[in-house]
């Protein structure tokens, strides 16, 4: 697991994938969270509520990348 870590880390800092992400929802700054259900084991993810109603949304750190 440590592997996939460096590798994100790595495809971060020479620009391969995104270092961040806005929400579609709600235009806020998405998290870089781990997953089981993805290959790449992380996904950017957004749990933030807006007018009392909590969102979920996530998107895999390859959309829009060579990789997707």
């Amino acid at each position: 697991m440590q592997d996939k870590e460096m590798l994100v880390e790595w495809l971060t800092a020479e620009g391969l994938i995104a270092v961040g992400c806005l929400c579609p929802l709600c235009n806020e700054k998405m998290t870089l969270t781990k997953c089981e259900d993805q290959f790449d084991s992380w996904k950017w993810g957004c749990r933030r509520q807006e007018n009392n109603k909590r969102h979920k949304t996530e998107i895999s750190i390859r959309k829009g990348t060579l990789f997707s």
